[in-house]
């Protein structure tokens, strides 16, 4: 770039350039043993999927790499030619990238993976491929000496722009010039204005060079010094590829992080925060001790079990998942507007419609940890099935995946989401029929208050009436979000609440109505010719037994699924006493316990 700018001590390359090869000497440390090295390179590999990593599996048990006939080539190129690239760019320069096995000697690296290396050339004398000395010892030990120590000057340079970047970022008060991290044709520009808050502005090229000139009105260092045709220096606004090359430096991950405070670097990963800053300090949610909003609190959890749930919301305790609060039952009585308030005390306008967590793009996941589902879970956009399994899978996860629109590139965001789900009924919350595994599954990851008691609800709801209004009242949601910041920063937790189900596993198991008809048919009383109990097992005859209950064994069978442990095949022995029947019967096992625990004597 032509003039003589001022140099704020951190040039770095635009994203695409390409810049001379450089090479940074790498210690090696021998292994000492053929075995141990093979090993180490099973172990590297145990779990992780590819096809350099299944290369790499063979090779350290001296197997057959791969067929000339099937292996990565161009279709252009000899077979043997194409062998060799990939065996150069995929499977050594994985093993050179892993910081377990970069340090191992070229001979002793080059001697695991002779034996294969053999067998490959054999194949190529067989097929009469050209060039079969490429595969030999000496010519895996120079790759690998190439590959470690590119491997390694690349570390060192990514090490390098982490420190630079750092120290400014530390030191933002004192300096005038902006820092631009480009993402493929994104950039964020660190706006240091506040020395309190640095963030990053995100916008794209053509609106990079007006972007610094707003955050930066004073800085000189935005201009260019040129020559005109005259030779006379002159100074003029700096394009964008200069500020770029300039003050920029390329990364390659996006990521947004619940528990951040603040803007950094992890590696080549520029991490926001998802929570919104405020646009003055007088926006901001001061933690203040509210009594009438605690006797509302305690009202819904007489346990104050709510009061560890509230404090785990916190975004600081989002790097481990927490139980999804299900409030179920009773109307009024301030299910949204608790679920809003937790948003607004971590930062969020209000909290996120859980459906949008779902889906091709599911960007609203950026906005903050909380997620609300007014009664019921979400259903499928074509099928209307209720998307029971995404939601336990959205609440045990703690990375995510967000496909951005228009973009190629998939966002990462780190941290578990808080999830509060509300519904009147049992009915609404969680629909349908559910098998054991379901209502296990469930239990294990909800933290639920029932509001059956008629004189609870009432207090609940006459308690959250004196804090305000009404929904549209912003004055009592802030009044909550105040004592829900006081309660995050007082109360003292070890970690999350432990699930309970306040029996909704119960209402589940007997959640349809021909599950209730086959349990109060057992309950009346059924004929021993074709029901009884051995080992713990109840054996019934869904056909016999569906007559009772006016449908058919099929639907029946499904209904009892949360209480079925064993399902027999058509055969003509009984079992319960191992005689020999006349016909061919299905019988059904059911779980005594839990019919016990549901309240049926058997």
């Amino acid at each position: 770039m032509s003039g003589d700018h001022h140099d704020p001590g951190w040039n770095f390359p635009l994203a695409g350039e390409r810049s001379a090869v450089r090479t940074a000497p790498v210690l090696y440390t021998p292994v000492g043993d053929l075995g141990t090295l093979r090993q180490r390179l099973l172990d590297a590999a145990k779990g992780k999927r590819g096809d350099a990593w299944k290369t790499i599996r063979k090779a350290a048990m001296g197997e057959r790499l791969l067929s000339l006939h099937d292996g990565p080539q161009d279709p252009s190129a000899p077979v043997a030619l194409g062998v060799d690239e990939y065996l150069s760019k995929q499977v050594i320069w994985t093993l050179a990238a892993d910081p377990t096995l970069r340090d191992v000697p070229p001979a002793e690296i080059a001697q695991a993976f002779a034996p294969s290396l053999a067998i490959l050339r054999a194949d190529a004398l067989e097929a009469k491929r050209p060039n079969p000395d490429l595969w030999t010892p000496e010519h895996f030990s120079a790759k690998w000496i190439q590959a470690t120590e590119k491997s390694r000057a690349k570390e060192a340079a990514s090490d390098d722009f982490i420190a630079k970047i750092t120290a400014l970022t530390k030191a933002n008060a004192e300096r005038e010039t902006p820092a631009v991290v480009q993402i493929a044709d994104r950039f964020f520009v660190l706006d240091d204005r506040d020395p309190e808050c640095v963030t990053y502005l995100p916008t794209k090229g053509v609106s990079l060079r007006e972007l610094c000139r707003n955050v930066w009105p004073q800085s000189e260092t935005m201009r260019a010094n040129v020559l005109d045709i005259e030779g006379e220096s002159k100074r003029r606004p700096m394009a964008t590829a200069e500020i770029v090359e300039t003050y920029g430096r390329a990364v390659q991950t996006l990521a947004y992080e619940f528990a951040a405070e603040a803007p950094y670097l992890d590696d080549l990963t520029l991490v926001l925060p998802t929570r919104q800053r405020p646009g003055s300090k007088a926006d901001a949610i001061e933690g203040v001790e509210d009594r009438e909003v605690a006797q509302w609190l305690a009202t819904l959890d007489p346990t104050d079990g709510i009061l560890d749930w509230i404090a785990f919301a916190h975004p600081r305790h989002c790097a481990r998942s927490s139980p999804a609060l299900a409030l179920m039952g009773a109307s009024h009585i301030g299910k949204s507007l608790l679920a809003h308030a937790l948003a607004l005390a971590v930062g969020m306008p209000r909290a996120t419609d859980l459906a949008r967590a779902f889906g091709q793009f599911a960007s609203a996941l950026t906005f903050g940890p909380i997620l609300f589902a007014d009664e019921g879970i979400p259903r499928h956009r074509m099928t209307q099935v209720p998307l029971t399994e995404e939601v336990r899978k959205l609440i045990t996860d703690s990375h995510h995946l967000i496909e951005g629109k228009g973009s190629d590139t998939p966002i990462h965001l780190r941290g578990a989401v808080r999830v509060v789900l509300a519904a009147n009924s049992r009915e609404r919350l969680f629909p349908g029929t559910y098998n054991a595994h379901d209502v296990a599954a469930l239990m294990r990851r909800l933290y639920v208050l029932s509001f059956e008691d008629e004189a609870q609800a009432a207090e609940a709801k006459a308690a959250q009436e004196r804090l305000g209004h009404g929904e549209g009242d912003i004055e009592r949601l802030r009044r909550v979000a105040r004592h829900i910041v006081w309660i995050q920063e007082t109360r003292k937790i070890s970690g999350p609440p432990a699930p309970q189900s306040s029996g909704l596993d119960r209402d589940l198991r007997r959640g349809s109505d021909v599950a209730k008809a086959a349990i109060e048919a057992m309950e009346a009383g059924i004929p021993a010719d074709w029901i009884g109990v051995k080992d713990r097992v109840l054996w019934v005859q869904p056909g016999t037994l569906s007559m009772r209950c006016a449908t058919t064994p099929q639907a029946l069978a499904r209904a009892l699924g949360a209480y079925t442990v064993e399902t027999s095949k058509q055969h003509r022995t009984n079992p319960l006493t191992g005689a020999t029947d006349a016909a061919r019967t299905r019988w059904t096992g059911l779980n005594v316990e839990l019919l016990r625990t549901d309240g049926v004597q058997v």
